[in-house]
């Protein structure tokens, strides 16, 4: 039968069409990218409706051991490691277990995910890829110590730090070592990354900016004691804190400082940059607020015991974690407390906020959602 000619003009634009959108599909998925601390600066702000008053536990999923790694989500979903060994996998709604993969220690790793991959690292001195859907190994990479950081994604590569002091470069889809960096002291700072440079601290006292294509020093700025904070990058300055109980924010370019603000304890939270203001806990039991500009002190909120866990940002709405067992809800502008919500435990996860809730681990050996 002959067809005439806007039949094959219609075909035309819709196999065009059809061809477009499946390109699309092709670059969302390689871009879609998840993790720790909400971006690949760890600013710690997730773009989400805040959860302002919590209402209900709307579930809580029980792990073997404690939990103070921190989650994210990917697609389906919500991914976060245990003590006893775990990377689990939950629906977020509902905390249903959809798989979960043992490693042979505890993984405090926060993994990093990229086109249906999860990255992450554990105790048991390995770093692995494993599939997003149902937790099966694709490879794994042997280091000579513990793991604690969190990896972040660069092109092609795969970057963390570990307690071997040696900062590493994998290929993301091989698991190949790509380049190495040594320093004189683990590491327990995970990368931020700012264009092709990576930003870690080390024990070594030093916060290193690292060229992610090649793994040379560009610059490496001095602290009095080690770093186990991990920085957070805004406005062309570097934030975090180190265990000589300092606030440090420099210059991303060349590593000079801009200003330094003194807790009274040593500081191994990470830094929140948010709305003009830097939030981070210290072991001396506050939360601080300091102007991202020149460092003045805005607020400092006490809570009962030493603050590890590292503040997240949301709607205005700051929301952090104690060794009281805690977990605080405070207003960023003020400081004053909104709500808290206590667990059975220490808390030294970052939460996170998803759709209104808030998802964190606690030392009691759950992971919690409240809505």
């Amino acid at each position: 039968m002959r067809r005439s000619g806007w039949f094959w003009s219609l075909l035309t634009v819709v196999l065009f069409i059809l061809v477009y959108l499946s390109g699309c599909a092709r670059e969302g998925e390689k871009e879609q990218m998840v993790v720790y601390r909400g971006n690949l600066q760890r600013t710690g702000v997730f773009e989400s409706e805040p959860l302002v008053q919590w209402k209900k536990v709307a579930w809580k999923f029980k792990t073997r051991n404690w939990v103070y790694a921190s989650a994210v989500v990917a697609g389906k979903n919500l991914l976060i490691g245990g003590v006893d060994g775990n990377l689990y996998a939950l629906n977020p709604s509902s905390g249903k277990e959809r798989w979960h993969y043992w490693t042979r220690d505890a993984v405090y790793s926060a993994p990093a995910v990229a086109t249906g991959v999860v990255y992450f690292a554990s105790m048991d001195k390995y770093f692995y890829a494993v599939s997003l859907k149902n937790g099966s190994e694709i490879w794994k990479f042997r280091t000579r110590q513990e793991n604690y950081t969190s990896p972040i994604i660069y092109d092609n590569l795969v970057c963390f730090g570990s307690t071997d002091s040696t900062f590493y470069a994998l290929d993301k889809e091989l698991g190949t070592l790509q380049w190495q960096l040594k320093t004189g002291g683990k590491i327990y700072s995970s990368p931020a990354l700012q264009g092709d440079t990576l930003f870690f601290g080390s024990e070594d006292r030093h916060l290193y900016a690292v060229d992610a294509r090649t793994g040379a020093v560009m610059w490496r700025f001095d602290c009095e004691e080690g770093i186990l904070s991990t920085p957070a990058l805004a406005h062309g300055r570097v934030y975090f804190g180190a265990k000589d109980g300092k606030i440090y924010a420099l210059n991303q370019k060349d590593g000079s400082k801009v200003w330094e603000y003194k807790t009274e304890e040593m500081i191994s939270s990470s830094p929140a940059v948010y709305q003009g203001r830097v939030y981070i806990g210290s072991w001396d039991k506050h939360v601080y607020a300091v102007d991202e500009a020149s460092g003045a002190l805005k607020w400092r909120f006490r809570t009962e015991e030493a603050v590890l866990s590292s503040p997240t940002a949301c709607g205005g709405m700051i929301y952090v974690g104690s060794r009281d067992g805690n977990l605080y809800a405070l207003d960023s502008a003020t400081g004053r407390e909104v709500w808290r919500f206590e667990t059975g435990g220490s808390i030294a996860c970052s939460p996170l906020v998803y759709r209104g809730m808030v998802i964190f681990g606690s030392e009691d050996r759950f992971v919690y959602a409240l809505e």
